[in-house]
């Protein structure tokens, strides 16, 4: 009996697509073939080996409308020669390439929303562009069958707009080191930086209150380590030096997938700081760091976002602030510390029942 394929379309570098990756996995254990099509920027880094297959295109441009037009031709096409029985398309920039060829083929088309791509942030203040992928959505969405995203705000929102059931599949992790000692290529943070860490992991872009916990540490005894890369890094880097600041903030970078858990359980609090300006889709959203920093067992603390504040609320593993301002930031450290072990009990608990494998159970039909 052939094995049935999975073709995953991201318009990312695959360097740290987490959740599809862990989507993947599972597909592999259900009987699965799959393959992932990304992209190759010219500084991309080198992927390990994997259990399934990979595609990174290289394409002339890496930004803006030329880059966008250019990945969804060339994916047509190669969607369009493909072998394969399901498509899975991440998030809108790649759905319109899946769509019409899922038609011209009569495949299955799942849709996975990361987001409330329509009111990311990055379109706020760009209303052509908005204007073109809100079309593309309208066109598209009232037409699939098969549609899952990370919230239930995100979900219910869809739902109103085009009367389409969508299911919430959460990003939680689904690798916990079992071990405590630290590989031997992992660094030993806390001997490094002491115990009193805070810890942000994730895309340093605008809208992520780095600023502001930044302008925080004057008066935290405190050292926050910061993973990851992004469109602000040197501008914050700037900001760090201005403030006198180098020995308390320190820029880790890109940290692999695998790696990560170990440093983010190192850490004393997560941070999730979220501004609450951003439009919809930050306030609508549930970051996967939310989790991971559950997972690593340690409190989080984040902005008073929707789904956010539900969570928290629910599970207690964490306190959100009302905003982003010095005080907020440091009154809400002082009270996680003053309850800290109540908060690592609730992670741990909560790690019990809040697992991968629950959650992408609410979409095996769809590949059925």
């Amino acid at each position: 009996m052939r094995v049935k394929k999975v073709l995953i379309s991201v318009t990312n570098d695959l360097s740290n697509e987490y959740r599809m990756h862990k989507t993947a996995l599972w597909l592999l254990k259900q009987g699965f073939e799959v393959e992932i099509i990304g992209r190759k920027k010219k500084k991309s880094s080198y992927l390990p080996m994997l259990p399934y297959k990979v595609k990174r295109l290289k394409l002339p441009f890496e930004k803006g409308f030329l880059f966008y037009a250019t990945y969804n031709l060339t994916l047509f096409f190669v969607l369009l020669f493909k072998r394969y029985d399901i498509l899975l398309s991440v998030d809108l920039d790649t759905l319109l390439a899946n769509f019409l060829v899922s038609k011209i083929r009569r495949k299955r088309l799942i849709y996975d929303s990361h987001e409330y791509f329509t009111e990311l942030p990055e379109l706020t203040h760009r209303p052509r562009v908005k204007k073109i992928w809100q079309i593309i959505e309208k066109r598209i969405f009232p037409k699939l069958k098969y549609v899952y995203t990370v919230s239930e705000a995100i979900a219910k929102e869809y739902e109103a707009q085009y009367k389409v059931k969508v299911k919430v599949v959460c990003n939680i992790p689904d690798f916990l080191p079992e071990s405590k000692a630290l590989p031997a290529h992992i660094p030993d943070l806390k001997k490094k930086y002491g115990d009193k860490i805070l810890m942000y992991q994730g895309a340093v872009n605008i809208g992520r209150g780095l600023e502001q916990i930044i302008e925080a540490m004057h008066k935290l005894d405190y050292v926050l380590l910061i993973l990851g890369k992004g469109d602000i890094e040197n501008e914050l880097k700037e900001l760090v030096i201005r403030q006198n600041l180098t020995d308390k903030v320190h820029f880790l970078g890109h940290i692999p997938l695998n790696d990560l858990p170990f440093y983010t359980r190192q850490a004393h609090i997560g941070l999730c700081l979220l501004d609450k300006n951003m439009g919809k889709s930050y306030q609508y959203a549930l970051p996967n760091k939310v989790f991971e920093y559950m997972y690593a067992n340690i409190p989080v603390l984040a902005t008073q976002m929707l789904e956010i504040q539900h969570f928290l609320d629910t599970y207690k593993t964490g306190l959100y602030i009302p905003e982003n301002t010095t005080l907020c930031i440091t009154e809400g450290i002082k009270e996680l510390e003053s309850n800290y072990s109540a908060f690592q009990s609730a992670c741990k608990e909560s790690t019990a029942f809040l697992t991968w494998t629950n959650e992408i159970k609410k979409i095996k039909t769809f590949f059925e």
